[in-house]
């Protein structure tokens, strides 16, 4: 069931890249509504490996700032993470969530190429988990400022994308497709 919703979001995808290529712009400007969707990969507390799936809408309000190419942009994200690791015959699972606000500058310096770097603003919650009677090592939350920075090379309006992101305790380093409208 799994490769067959796989399947159906990748021929999705590529119908909606194709139906509207023609008149697609290359650099994220004033109007745009630009979305990822992701995975990542973070090194959580505890050395567990933790894989996540990201996703952010960024709309652009604010362009022509440099040389009529650079924008600003405002938007969102929201990130989802699950690990685990067996220590000492019992199994430790870590899991969080991530959400917030994010403000991001944009500037197009070869076709096709939106390069972008963000602040984001928002609260993280984290719980690890034993599987014996240990009670939970800690579980909380807190709010969290961390930077962005960001590649997206468009392919008309979809593309793929990257962002390194040192201190989001989600993803360190994340990768997926994108699109603009």
């Amino acid at each position: 069931m799994k490769k067959v919703l796989i399947i159906f979001a990748a021929i999705l995808s590529l119908s909606i890249c194709a139906s509207k290529q023609s008149y697609a712009q290359t650099v994220f400007d004033v109007g745009n509504l630009g979305m990822n969707i992701g995975f990542g990969i973070n090194d959580a507390d505890e050395n567990v490996f933790q894989p996540s799936f990201n996703f952010a809408l960024d709309y652009g309000f604010l362009g022509g700032i440099i040389n009529g190419k650079g924008s600003i942009s405002a938007g969102g994200y929201f990130g989802i993470a699950h690990g685990s690791k067996t220590v000492g015959g019992a199994k430790l699972t870590h899991s969080a969530w991530q959400i917030g606000t994010r403000g991001a500058f944009h500037y197009q310096f070869v076709p096709n190429l939106d390069t972008y770097g963000c602040i984001s603003v928002g609260y993280l919650h984290w719980n690890h988990d034993w599987s014996d009677d240990r009670p939970p090592e800690f579980s909380d939350g807190e709010p969290k400022v961390f930077p962005t920075a960001g590649v997206r090379y468009m392919f008309g309006t979809c593309g793929v994308y990257s962002e390194l992101s040192p201190w989001n305790d989600i993803a360190v380093f994340k990768i997926g497709l994108t699109f603009i409208f």
